[in-house]
């Protein structure tokens, strides 16, 4: 999609109202944005999944931080039919309960799928720190509510053959440490959104980085 086409100016709207509800941190103005069966993948916390786990989160770590402001900057959004995958980064504004304000950048992927009334709700999400994190125990919420959730839907059937062939071959690969066989998933485009660092973008990228990673025993 591009910018200033109707279906990304919709997306970009609902990702402001999204940011809102979450600095509110308040479960009711959160909880509508997502299916009964999403999943959400924050760093430094198990998934999440089901509305009750994930509209309780932000206000669980609220009482460790209050978030003064939070933006939503889409770099790319992707038209799959039925839903949107749009990536980008996030910055948040944060003051920790000893009164320090933080300026945290991160990036994101959110799974917007379209209901059959118009709606877009996010079928999943995931969010990652651009560097390390000072206070990762700040991010880790325990004990929090599940929603009764249908299983994730399954993806038709070539497409979830294919997919077991490809993530057995990234399992392997970083198993034995094998570059190539890493690297052999990846398109000439594609981005990478490795932990607590930025976004890869490009295999002219992903390969040096890729390469260095795994020389370095990490994968």
């Amino acid at each position: 999609l591009a910018p200033d086409t109707p279906a990304w100016q919709a997306i970009a709207i609902r990702e402001r109202q999204l940011a809102a509800a979450c600095a509110e941190t308040a479960p009711e103005r959160i909880a509508p944005f997502y299916r009964d069966d999403a999943r959400s993948y924050p760093d430094y916390q198990p998934a999440l999944r089901g509305t009750g786990a994930i509209s309780a989160y932000r206000p669980a770590i609220a009482a460790r931080r209050q978030c003064l402001a939070l933006t939503y900057r889409p770099a790319e959004m992707l038209d799959l039919g039925s839903a949107v995958l749009v990536r980008g980064g996030v910055h948040e504004q944060r003051r920790r309960t000893d009164g320090t304000v933080e300026e945290i950048d991160a990036k994101y992927l959110h799974l917007w799928r379209r209901e059959p009334d118009g709606r877009l709700r996010l079928q999943a999400e995931s969010q990652g720190y651009n560097a390390p994190y000072a206070h990762p125990a700040d991010d880790y919420v325990a004990d929090l509510p599940a929603s009764a959730t249908s299983p994730a839907a399954a993806p038709p059937d070539g497409i979830a053959g294919e997919l077991a062939v490809l993530n057995a071959r990234i399992a392997h690969g970083v198993k034995s440490h094998d570059t190539v066989e890493r690297l052999s998933v990846y398109a000439d485009d594609a981005v990478i959104m490795p932990f607590a660092d930025t976004p890869k973008a490009g295999m002219a990228v992903i390969a040096p980085y890729l390469s260095a990673y795994v020389a370095r025993g990490s994968g």
